[in-house]
C-alpha cells in the first residue's frame, strides 16, 4: 500500500518535471526564433543581462532534465519492487 502511494508520488513528480521541461523548451525556442531575426536580435541584445538570462534559462532546462532522469529512475525502481 505504501509502495503504491510512493509510485503515484513519483509519477506525479515525473509529470510535473515533464511539464516544466516543455515550458522551458518552448520559451527557449521562442527566444531562439527571435535571435534568428536580425531586427529582433538587435532589440534583444540591447537588453541588459539578456545573455545572462538566456544562459540561466538553458541551465535551468538542463537541471530540470537531470531532475527528470532521477525521478524516472526512482519511479522505475519503485515499479520494479512491485513486480
Amino acid at each position: 500500500k505504501q509502495l503504491d502511494k510512493d509510485i503515484r508520488k513519483a509519477e506525479r513528480e515525473v509529470k510535473n518535471l515533464e511539464a516544466a521541461i516543455e515550458k522551458e523548451e518552448s520559451s527557449i525556442e521562442a527566444i531562439d526564433a527571435k535571435l534568428h531575426d536580425p531586427d529582433q536580435f538587435k532589440e534583444l541584445s540591447k537588453e541588459p543581462d539578456f545573455y545572462e538570462k538566456y544562459e540561466a534559462r538553458k541551465a535551468k532546462l538542463e537541471q530540470l532534465m537531470l531532475d527528470w532522469e532521477k525521478a524516472q529512475e526512482q519511479l522505475q525502481t519503485l515499479e520494479a519492487k512491485k513486480e
